[in-house]
């Protein structure tokens, strides 16, 4: 079972959101889209957090992109 987020371990605002769509964030100057990723995200602070799944597929999205940057 998930556990759930019930504040923001950063702000302490209850105004968290679980989100599931697409997340995108910059890689060495490129674009990586992670479809349907579930996190929270505070609507106070802004602050992201993903459980271990979710970290999983960021780790995921990483690796084609570290691989190339070593082989260059």
């Amino acid at each position: 079972m998930k556990p759930k987020l019930r504040n923001c371990p950063v702000c302490g605002s209850s105004r968290l959101k679980l989100l599931r769509s697409d997340f995108t964030f910059k890689l060495r100057n490129k674009v990586v889209v992670v479809p349907k990723l579930e996190r929270y995200e505070c609507a106070h602070c802004g602050e992201v957090f993903f459980d271990y799944e979710g970290i999983k597929r960021l780790e995921e999205a990483r690796q084609p992109r570290r691989k190339l940057a070593r082989s260059a």
